[in-house]
This record gives C-alpha cells, structure tokens and sequence, in this order.
C-alpha cells in the first residue's frame, strides 16, 4: 500500500488471479487506511446453488434475457437478504471488528422468482467471488465496513471499488454495493450514518460461458 500526501484515498490495482477457479476480488481499494487495520481478500466464496436449467440460453436457439437491475434492486427477496447482510456486518463493530458480507442473486426463468444464496463473510476491506458460471446468477450483493475506529485523519471513497468494478467488467455481471452515504467517508463517522444500495456494471447480465 502507498500513500499520496494531501490526497484522501490511495488508488491500487487489483489483480485478477486465473487459476482453477477465477476469482474477482471485491476490495475496498479507494482506502487510505494502514496496513495493519485491513488486509486484502483472503477468500474466494463459492456460492453454488443454482437451478438446473434456471438460466443460460432457456433451451434450443431462445437467448435467455436477464432482469435487469433495476428490478433487482426493487424485488423483496433481495431487499430483505441485503438488510440481514447489513445487520451482519454492523454486528462485528460491536467488537471493533469489520467484515464485508456478500451474496449472488438468483432468478429462475422457469417461474420468475428470485432467491438469494448464502450470505457470505470477507476481510475488512474485500470480498471474494467465485467465477458465476452458474447460468441462474443475475447479480452480486455485497457491504462495505463503517470507518468508526479509525483515525479521523483517514478516510476513503464510497461506492463500488475498482476491484467491484473489474469484477463487473470481467464477467459481464451487474452488481448491488451497500454504503455510506457521504463522499469521502472519515474515519469516526457513526457506524448507524445514512447508508443505501447503488449498481454499477451492466443493466443486466450477459451470460457468457
């Protein structure tokens, strides 16, 4: 990690690691916190689960169409899952701990339903995610950590990351980030601050494996 004098935030690039199974790092990178209040992602969450034939090209030459985010965003089951991911996370800072929590968003094309998996738990400052070959995947939800215990000479951005960004990029995925409000957020600013959802990536998904 480096830090630019006079500027609230640090700008890094995250890498996307290839391996067996691809990983997209949902990081917090804007942070201009030290080394030892955070570490990067340490986890990829592999949120299976899907409905056998719930997605992909809906069988012969019919292109599957997604929802798009919009509808996600306003559909009950996810608004629900999204506030007990919250919740979750603002438990932790009852011990001075932090700690993203995060989910894939599901719609079965067969009877217009959504559901959601499992909520997972990250690092201070990221999340990981597993490659969402699964064709009934429409969306990721994931939080970003309140700043209360940090020095209130410090601060970051809020808003999806670069490394949500690269993520959305990479599998064509439209994604849910939960966060503060204001912009920049300082360090000491109340954990129970004015937060909300906002998307970024694509409108809708386009399915690609």
């Amino acid at each position: 990690m480096r830090k630019i004098p006079n500027f609230c935030g640090i700008f890094a690039t995250l890498f996307v690691t290839t391996t067996m199974v691809l990983l997209a790092s949902c990081s917090q990178d804007d942070d201009n916190y030290d080394s030892d209040m955070y570490t990067l992602a340490e986890m990829g969450t592999r949120l299976g689960g899907g409905d056998p034939g719930s997605g992909g090209t809906g069988g012969g030459n019919t292109p599957f169409i997604y929802p798009t985010i919009d509808e996600i965003m306003s559909n009950t089951v996810v608004i629900q899952q999204a506030e007990s991911a919250w919740n979750q996370m603002m438990a932790d800072s009852t011990n001075h701990e932090y700690h993203e929590r995060g989910f894939y968003i599901y719609y079965n094309r067969l009877t217009g339903e959504y559901y959601c998996g499992e909520i997972q738990m990250g690092s201070t400052s990221s999340i990981g995610f597993s490659a969402p070959h699964d064709s009934a995947i429409c969306a990721s939800y994931h939080c970003h950590t309140p700043s209360t215990y940090y020095p209130s000479t410090l601060c970051r951005n809020t808003g999806p990351s670069e490394g949500d960004l690269s993520m959305a990029r990479t599998y064509k995925l439209p994604g849910l980030v939960e966060d503060y409000s204001v912009n920049p957020l300082y360090g000491g600013a109340p954990a129970n601050a004015s937060h909300h959802i906002r998307s970024f990536g694509p409108s809708r998904r386009t399915y690609i494996y």
